[in-house]
């Protein structure tokens, strides 16, 4: 693999995507600072009874289920579109959507740091979000291995029922009902689907392909690619332990059940 200078050119290429940037995070602010707050409590009565750091949780939790669902079906029609002009504009305006959301929930959590419980989780998800946005700039830096990238994208289908089931448990959900019981199952399958089962094809087509063999992408564009490569590589890690955490955590709350049900 033969890397040269990065093509610092490139970045000006963002400079357009700015005034989308700044419309995706004034829709988001509006989602967080008026629209939720004030139509979450008529939708879900109970939540006008939640702690303050719960409330502002569901906020955030709503965004990301909203954001997540463009994502994952824009990034599933982009799969199956065959025009490459028409993959890059799907690629682009769910960049634009993403990077909206993970700017503004940035800023969300680093504002309410005192208020929202488990400040280490707070500053990890801070982090994950600037991963994140590091990342999916690049996507757009270049037309190549589009399917790739909306794979990259599809894996935040996996957060919707991670933020549903947040919050079947602020609202005290009996774990052992049906309910919290599908929903746990639905969210470690939709986990595996969504964010490991891509991963042998995107490690072979980044790895293998590009930097093993020199296809489908250009020299000049391969240190933004390693860079997203590390990224993904990161990424894929932390997924693999909360997908063994979901799973530990499923078998400990079936084995506490099947142990209940014999006495």
């Amino acid at each position: 693999m033969q890397l040269q200078p990065p093509d610092f050119s490139k970045l000006m290429v963002l400079i357009q995507f700015l005034p989308l940037y700044a419309v995706a995070c004034t829709f988001n602010l509006c989602l967080y600072i008026v629209i939720l707050p004030r139509t979450l409590p008529l939708i879900v009565p109970p939540y006008a009874s939640l702690e303050l750091h719960q409330c502002r949780e569901w906020v955030s939790n709503i965004c990301s289920m909203i954001t997540a669902s463009i994502c994952g079906v824009g990034s599933i029609v982009g799969l199956f579109l065959t025009s490459q002009d028409q993959k890059f504009y799907i690629l682009e305006v769910l960049t634009v959507c993403l990077t909206g959301y993970w700017l503004c929930d940035t800023f969300f959590r680093l504002a309410n740091l005192r208020v929202l419980k488990k400040p280490k989780f707070q500053y990890f998800l801070i982090f994950h979000h600037l991963l994140g946005l590091a990342a999916i700039q690049i996507t757009v830096l270049h037309v190549e291995m589009l399917n790739v990238k909306l794979l990259f994208i599809f894996m935040e289908l996996g957060s919707i029922l991670i933020n549903f089931r947040f919050c079947l448990i602020d609202l005290k959900v009996d774990k052992s009902s049906l309910m919290y019981e599908s929903v746990s199952i639905a969210m470690t399958l939709t986990f595996f689907v969504t964010r490991l089962v891509p991963v042998p094809y995107m490690l072979y087509v980044v790895f293998y392909q590009c930097f093993g063999l020199d296809l489908n992408c250009t020299a000049s564009l391969k240190p933004y690619l390693l860079f997203n490569a590390i990224i993904y590589v990161v990424f894929t890690l932390l997924n693999i332990y909360w997908f063994y955490i979901m799973l530990a955590g499923s078998y400990r709350h079936y084995r506490r059940k099947s142990v209940t049900y014999h006495v």
